[in-house]
């Protein structure tokens, strides 16, 4: 009786060790592949990029080897994303195609990881200013996040980026409904964000065409401002840039082309205050008072009033030239601002400044026509109506 239950619990005994050995078997690639993603982490934050990426692909093939094939897809799609970051474009592409094709051949679908290759690879074309093809990618992406897992609570991100880049593309329409899909999916409510997807749903709203929706939006995007961040701050004067943006576009009187402008004038008050005035939105302020007052007069008004309207619209609009011109000399905006500010000379009756600009915005208009088609089109349309305006206005001082 004792020597059964003495081998009763020898066999006790070693079937513990058993399990016991099995266990740390299990564990350890587990244990490897964590220290490796350490390692890989270290050897990225000090540029070690290649070397990096060697640590995750011994990762990805422990898991592999483990038949675990979404976290190999993990970690591979992290090697492509360390290409992204360090500008290797046409090796990040390549691997992760490779990897889509892999999930296919494994039948993964829809996964979050997967989710990840698409919108790596959406960024690798975004951050080549190729919106055309990195949007589909994204698109995916969140198609395969929101199947994989449709209460992510960061989900609102994706539909809010995709949202963006809808309207970069000038698709106005898919752009809102996007946009309202972050802002419904968003749970938080931290107001400084809401304030963000306010404005830019307010933004899309305009460029539709729709001044009703986008004027309610753009003042929930001022509410939600004041109430995270004070509506003295920066934050605040953004949104009112907008805000004065669609008064102007909506505008069909004098009166409301002059309330854009106690918008913009109020917005300009703040950068000052807050001595922000080497900022982009600064220059954006000048610029759209400068239009505001060019553009805000209606047909009844007098030769008088339009020269007094166009000699105080110059003002801004030169500061606003010199601003974006001292920032980026070669850049669509500095056109826009050059191309008003010749339309403001003519009308206020200065044709040979005007005559000066005019040749000035060819000659930046040539630089650009290769990275946008549109800015020779835009100057010969400047040329012609300045011509016009001195041909006019020539007539009427005889």
């Amino acid at each position: 009786m004792n020597r059964t239950l003495f081998q009763l619990r020898m066999k006790l005994i070693f079937l513990c060790l058993i399990f016991v050995f099995e266990g740390s078997l299990m564990a350890q690639p587990a244990n490897n592949a964590e220290n490796l993603i350490r390692e890989a982490e270290a050897l990225k934050e000090s540029g070690k990029i290649e070397l990096a990426n060697k640590k995750l692909q011994s990762v990805a093939d422990l898991y592999k080897k483990d038949k675990k094939f979404t976290l190999y897809l993990k970690y591979s799609a992290e090697q492509g994303k360390n290409l992204l970051d360090n500008q290797q474009y046409e090796a990040s592409i390549k691997l992760l195609e490779m990897l889509i094709k892999e999930a296919e051949a494994l039948a993964i679908k829809n996964d979050e990881n997967l989710a990840l290759i698409y919108k790596y690879l959406g960024s690798v074309y975004y951050e080549q200013d190729d919106l055309i093809k990195a949007t589909p990618y994204f698109k995916t992406a969140l198609e395969i996040r929101e199947k994989a897992n449709a209460n992510s609570a960061d989900l609102f991100r994706d539909y809010y980026n995709l949202g963006v880049m809808y309207r970069n593309l000038v698709n106005y329409a898919a752009s809102v409904k996007s946009l309202q899909k972050a802002i419904a999916l968003y749970k938080s409510k931290d107001a400084g964000l809401l304030s963000k997807m306010y404005r830019q749903l307010a933004i899309s709203y305009r460029l539709l065409g729709s001044y009703s929706e986008a004027e309610d939006y753009v003042e929930l995007a001022l509410k939600f401002a004041e109430e995270k961040y004070g509506n003295t701050s920066i934050d605040y004067a953004e949104i009112l840039i907008e805000k004065g943006a669609i008064i102007r576009e909506s505008a069909s009187t004098f009166e409301s082309m002059s309330k854009s402008i106690t918008v913009f004038s109020k917005a300009l008050n703040l950068y000052e205050k807050q001595n922000e005035q080497n900022s982009d939105n600064y220059a954006h302020c000048l610029m759209n008072i400068g239009i505001s007052n060019l553009y805000g007069l209606e047909p009844q008004f007098s030769r008088e009033d339009e020269i007094r309207v166009a000699k105080k619209a110059i003002p801004y609009l030169e500061k606003a030239y010199t601003a974006f011109k001292k920032k980026n000399p070669n850049n669509v905006t500095a056109l826009i601002a050059l191309n008003n500010l010749a339309i403001a000379c003519a009308k206020a009756g200065e044709f040979t400044k005007s005559d000066k600009l005019v040749k000035d915005a060819f000659q930046l208009a040539s630089k650009l026509s290769d990275k946008n088609n549109s800015a020779n089109n835009d100057v010969n349309l400047i040329a012609f109506e300045n011509y016009e305006y001195q041909e006019k206005y020539d007539e009427a001082l005889e």
